[in-house]
């Protein structure tokens, strides 16, 4: 599953021309309840932007990118929600959803949430 570097304002659907990132595993429910996951930064022209992000400290975010059903409570029903990928952001819609990079040992970078 690749994602981009900020969530497209226009279509739902991966354009692999803007790739920043690769899912490297599956993500996990860890005890917390929360979701985590491995990121490995693609050498592309936005991996690089981002490469560079992580390298200055920089707090980015992580959000999921799909479509589904809206309910009345402006939440998506997740029944019908098909996730798309996963994109890095600056504010991701649930404030936790932060990155911690770590150099990875056998494909580069490497990005956990």
């Amino acid at each position: 599953m690749f994602g981009e570097l900020g969530h497209p304002a226009d279509r739902t659907e991966t354009d692999i021309s803007q790739a920043a990132i690769v899912l490297a595993e599956k993500p996990k429910f860890a005890k917390d309840g929360k979701l985590y996951g491995v990121f490995d930064i693609l050498n592309t022209p936005n991996g690089k932007i981002l490469k560079t992000l992580c390298d200055y400290g920089s707090t980015l975010g992580i959000s999921s990118r799909g479509q589904g059903e809206v309910l009345g409570d402006d939440s998506v029903d997740p029944d019908t929600y098909d996730c798309e990928c996963f994109d890095i952001v600056l504010v991701p819609a649930v404030e936790s959803a932060r990155l911690t990079f770590t150099e990875g040992l056998s494909k580069g970078k490497t990005m956990k949430q």
